[in-house]
């Protein structure tokens, strides 16, 4: 059941959902797309639950505005364990972030959104649905699951700067993926202040917490692809070459007629 009081229809806005298994690349290709489509009149941005629920473990002033206290350790004790959180907070954390965004927009920009980690269940894949109706495209993106595992294991982020990289190094056969690591001469530049870059996993990267969330994946989230498939939405990209796919990826996404 979809609780009406969270559904608010984004005028004109389009929506991407980039789906696929945990360590793919979602995020990654999201933020690199939302800054290659971004154009004058229109900018893409990117909202990430997987972002957005981490962000709350820092008990931020945002989290005590979208949950109460009793439904955010609900939701810190699904995370800790890798367990996916329950459909009403899904729906109801990521429409706040819609309309944050919405909001704050230029009226002479229009904003539209790609969504990672988000919908991860059959309930979510109908909220979002109804919300966007036909403005709504679907890519899945797929890659072997060993590789995956590498590339959740190597992730890690850099406490000075707060970007993302990653230490696994998969280059075999068809596959090209380096790692992914700091720059201190570029970050610093780009920052204005010196950067000693420090990297850090995170916490739900170990293979306890990936085993459940590749279980959760398989019985909870695979059934969003025949759902998506049934409504024509849905799209497939498979990786190779890891960032380097992104001009392949953004061929699709500039292909999609929503």
């Amino acid at each position: 059941l979809i609780p009406e009081i969270f559904i608010y229809p984004v005028s004109m806005s389009k929506c991407i959902i980039f789906t696929g298994a945990p360590g793919v690349g979602k995020g990654t290709f999201a933020k690199l797309a939302c800054n290659l489509l971004t154009r004058e009149s229109y900018k893409f941005v990117h909202l990430s639950l997987g972002d957005i629920l981490r962000s709350f473990r820092s008990d931020n002033f945002q989290s005590n505005r979208i949950l109460s206290d009793v439904d955010l350790n609900a939701v810190k004790c699904a995370m800790s364990t890798g367990h996916l959180i329950p459909d009403y907070f899904a729906n109801k954390i990521m429409t706040s972030a819609i309309e944050s965004s919405s909001s704050t927009n230029d009226m002479k920009c229009k904003t539209n959104f790609i969504l990672d980690g988000y919908p991860r269940t059959l309930v979510q894949a109908e909220f979002i649905s109804q919300r966007f109706k036909s403005d709504l495209a679907v890519v899945d993106i797929s890659l072997e699951r060993w590789i995956m595992i590498e590339k959740l294991l190597g992730r890690r982020s850099c406490q000075s700067c707060g970007n993302d990289f990653n230490i696994a190094n998969v280059v075999v056969d068809e596959y090209d993926m380096p790692p992914i690591l700091p720059n201190p001469t570029e970050c610093s530049l780009r920052r204005g202040i010196p950067c000693n870059p420090v990297l850090i996993a995170r916490e739900d990267d170990n293979q306890q917490v990936i085993d459940v969330r590749f279980n959760e994946y398989k019985q909870k989230t695979q059934p969003l692809l025949e759902y998506f498939e049934s409504r024509d939405v849905l799209h497939k990209f498979e990786v190779k070459k890891g960032i380097k796919d992104i001009d392949r990826l953004l061929a699709l996404l500039e292909s999609l007629s929503i």
